[in-house]
């Protein structure tokens, strides 16, 4: 049986990075079109691990386990509007008017809100790829902004720079890979009818 080829692709470019807010179903993605990146996006993931050690083996280590999952997402952005200011600062919570029940503001959260009520659905996806092809898609199924926010003011396009931690998806099982993003076209986790 012929063994199968990998397929390699060249990393270019920048990404269509698509915001999704958990609670809302509000959508923020910066494609080029329907919010500008100032800057090109990252993502960082970071495995945790214990070194094991024994006396025997003169302090070598000689096995790793994995004792967590730490993930990072980064945009910057040189726009302003109020459901921006929401996913960069996390800590807030929405001012409405009370006749129309539209968002007019927003305002510091209570301390002891939970972070993850403004909790982020993302998607990245290389634009040097067809919207079809997922192959280099990665999604994060929960993370939150844990960033400051500073805007400044001069003759300039002021850029806000938004770091977000990844957290585990809601109904996570941790006796159980698939918490925390997945990449490609297919979700282990999507219920199949």
């Amino acid at each position: 049986m012929a063994e199968a080829t990998e397929r390699v692709d060249k990393m270019f470019g920048q990404a269509n990075i698509k915001f999704t807010h958990i609670k809302s179903g509000k959508v923020l993605n910066f494609n080029g079109k329907d919010y500008l990146q100032a800057e090109g996006g990252e993502y960082t993931l970071t495995p945790s691990y214990y070194d094991e050690q024994w006396a025997d083996s003169a302090e070598n280590v000689v096995e790793k386990w994995l004792t967590g999952q730490e993930g990072a997402v980064k945009v910057v952005i040189g726009q302003y509007s109020p459901s921006l200011m929401q996913m960069a600062l996390n800590a807030v919570q929405t001012i409405t008017d009370t006749t129309s029940g539209d968002v007019v503001g927003f305002t510091d959260a209570p301390i002891g809100s939970k972070a993850s009520d403004n909790a982020y659905k993302v998607e990245v996806h290389p634009r040097i790829l067809p919207e079809s092809d997922k192959s280099q898609d990665i999604t994060f199924y929960r993370v939150i902004a844990d960033s400051e926010f500073t805007r400044a003011f001069a003759n300039e396009i002021n850029q806000i720079e938004i770091n977000f931690s990844m957290i585990p998806r809601e109904g996570a099982d941790f006796t159980k890979g698939g918490n925390y993003y997945f990449t490609g076209p297919q979700d282990p986790n999507a219920v199949t009818p």
